[in-house]
């Protein structure tokens, strides 16, 4: 009996490659959400330094008007840079999600393929047993020759 050969095994390789493909893609965009997070944890450390240092400025009275608006600039761009940052990361969040439900998708087709792989070479198994029993039977059905 031939050797157990799965006619798509192709198509099953193919399929690991685009689940290992979505896998190192969700692998980066994780990776570039970790750097947008602790650049957001970055500038809202910035603007709490600001504002202690404005707030120690006030309490001790010195405090001009020109060092008000200097801190009220920085504090509006590090605003700025906050939202904008957040913003980055909801859109980054949004692509993640859908990454993520592309490779729960591959890993579902990549299954079912190894699922079919599975059965075939169950049923290769059984076809291959069945033969060798009818081997056997036949091997023993021969007459034996006298032994003298």
């Amino acid at each position: 009996m031939k050797a157990f050969r799965f006619r798509l095994e192709r198509v099953l390789q193919l399929r690991q490659q685009i689940e290992q493909e979505k896998r190192r893609e969700l692998s980066v965009m994780l990776f570039d959400l970790r750097q947008l997070e602790a650049k957001l944890h970055a500038l809202q450390n910035d603007l709490n330094s600001c504002k202690k240092e404005m707030s120690r400025d006030l309490e001790q009275e010195d405090l001009s008007i020109a060092r008000i608006e200097v801190f009220a600039a920085y504090i509006k761009r590090t605003m700025s840079a906050i939202d904008a940052q957040r913003e980055l990361i909801s859109e980054l969040l949004k692509r993640i999600e859908a990454k993520k439900n592309e490779l729960i998708e591959s890993i579902r087709e990549r299954k079912a393929m190894e699922s079919v792989r599975s059965k075939r070479l169950e049923q290769y198994h059984k076809e291959f047993a069945r033969a060798e029993m009818k081997f056997l039977d036949e091997v023993a059905s021969f007459p034996r020759p006298l032994s003298i």
